[in-house]
């Protein structure tokens, strides 16, 4: 057998790794029954569809087409994770509409698919629904704009 995918294969052995220590990690708790669920039904559960999965992506890495190698691009990358690690120093001191604006605007430099104009207002969709879901639906106790309109 041929290995066409290396990307399905690579996939498919993580899900498996964490399916297998969920239900590794998972063994000592009760499992219980359909009617009275344990605290062990849900990771034993979620861990043995993660390794189904798994071992469905490293299956499909031999049988699909061979896909042609794509260099993976640093820049991109870079201002991906670097938007993610800018929403963690800001969330805090800025709070959640900076933090997530700025995030977008980050990661939106990425793409040439979105312009400046798209991606300010996707950001501004999800600082507006990041904070009527998370702060107003759900309660929880995210500083809407941080410290710095308090003085």
């Amino acid at each position: 057998m041929t290995l066409n995918s290396p990307k399905y294969f690579l996939s498919g052995l993580f899900f498996m790794l964490v399916g297998v220590g969920a239900v590794l990690m998972s063994m000592h708790l009760e499992f219980g029954t359909l009617r009275a669920i344990g605290p062990g039904f849900f990771p034993t559960v979620l861990g043995v569809i993660l390794a189904v999965l798994g071992a469905i992506l490293v299956f499909r890495a031999f049988v699909v087409d061979p896909e042609p190698y794509v260099s993976s691009d640093l820049k991109v990358a870079a201002l991906v994770l670097g938007g993610s690690a800018l929403f963690g120093i800001l969330i805090r001191p800025a709070g959640l509409v900076i933090a997530i604006v700025a995030m977008i605007l980050t990661a939106a430099l990425a793409t040439k698919e979105l312009s400046f104009r798209e991606a300010v207002l996707v950001a501004a969709g999800l600082a507006i629904g990041s904070v009527l879901v998370f702060v107003y639906a759900l309660g929880l106790p995210i500083p809407v704009f941080g410290s710095l309109l308090r003085g």
